[in-house]
């Protein structure tokens, strides 16, 4: 196994000294405070969390719809490029990571779409999810379900195809993608080309190899996942009753789910419930591509510029593979 690079090590290293970048040492009020910074001034976004491509143009709005759970609706930004082709193009929904916790409002999260609007000529759909523990599972699933609802009925408008659509999510957004195609599989639609699944949560042991082996590794450490864990779900994850849709793996049955895309770090706690459920998708006869990243930690979405070496391999996997799921 590859090391981490240096500047990455010094970077989870300068994270642990920072109690607010750590879900296990923020108290209830950092939280809370955390949910309401809804804008990262430019210079941070820039250094920490990527700018926005440029030739991409975004733009909010609230996805809406008569069944909606969210009450007014679910807040998303629409990234397109601002030079457009004559075609329909494949509609992708994107949804965050940060622990089912952390990052509303999306500004910290611009720079992955507006990559892949930028390299696909897609329409990508963003979703400002509500956040737990105020709003505890399903309520994030119910957003994102409520905006894939919305995105597909809005395709035409938005100049994307409603049959070339696929969702993408990193982390908790991970586990968001793999269950909405779950729900999607049980309701009978919409009809999904492609899941991308950049190391997600699917399941809720904190006990596995992986998750003793890097416990203290940069970015996400073991008792984070405790804590955003015990958050999710309003009685706890470990009492919480088994759930396909809390924990994507403990799932009857993955057969007949689309085409998945699963990105793994080999010093990521989440790596062995990620390769878990890649072993299952495949041998129930799912299309399946795994990749690991033998030098990689959690992260590498979030923080783009840190990581970037990691980010430019892994994301030009995604987008080749993406490419050809939704080629016309």
């Amino acid at each position: 196994m590859s090391r981490i690079p240096r500047r990455v090590r010094a970077w989870g290293a300068l994270m642990d000294r920072m109690r607010s970048m750590h879900v296990a040492t923020m108290t209830d009020a950092d939280i809370a405070r955390n949910q309401t910074l809804r804008h990262v001034p430019a210079p941070v976004k820039a250094v920490v969390f990527g700018p926005r491509v440029q030739g991409v143009v975004a733009t909010d709005a609230v996805a809406t719809r008569s069944t909606s759970r969210a009450g007014s609706g679910v807040p998303v930004r629409v990234y397109r490029r601002s030079k457009q082709g004559d075609r329909d193009r494949p509609l992708l929904l994107y949804f965050h990571g940060g622990g089912w916790t952390l990052f509303g409002g999306l500004d910290a999260c611009d720079h992955l779409p507006s990559v892949l609007a930028a390299r696909l000529d897609a329409v990508v759909v963003a979703v400002d999810y509500r956040l737990a523990p105020r709003h505890p599972h399903p309520a994030q699933l119910d957003d994102c379900e409520d905006a894939l609802l919305w995105a597909v009925d809005s395709a035409s408008s938005l100049g994307a195809s409603p049959a070339r659509v696929a969702v993408v999510g990193d982390s908790a957004g991970g586990h968001l993608a793999a269950a909405v195609t779950l729900r999607a599989r049980r309701l009978g639609g919409p009809v999904l080309s492609a899941q991308a699944l950049i190391y997600p949560v699917v399941s809720r042991s904190v006990d596995d190899a992986s998750m003793l082996e890097n416990a203290g590794a940069p970015v996400l450490h073991r008792a984070d996942m405790v804590r955003f864990l015990s958050l999710f779900t309003a009685e706890g994850a470990v009492a919480a009753a088994p759930s396909p849709e809390a924990f994507p793996e403990e799932a009857d049955s993955l057969a007949g789910l689309p085409p998945a895309f699963v990105q793994l770090g080999s010093h990521d706690v989440l790596r062995d419930q990620g390769r878990r459920y890649t072993d299952r998708l495949e041998r129930e006869g799912v299309a399946v591509r795994v990749a690991e990243y033998p030098d990689a930690p959690h992260g590498w979405v979030s923080y783009p510029r840190i990581m970037s070496p990691i980010f430019e391999t892994a994301t030009a996997d995604l987008v080749a593979w993406l490419e050809d799921r939704l080629a016309p």
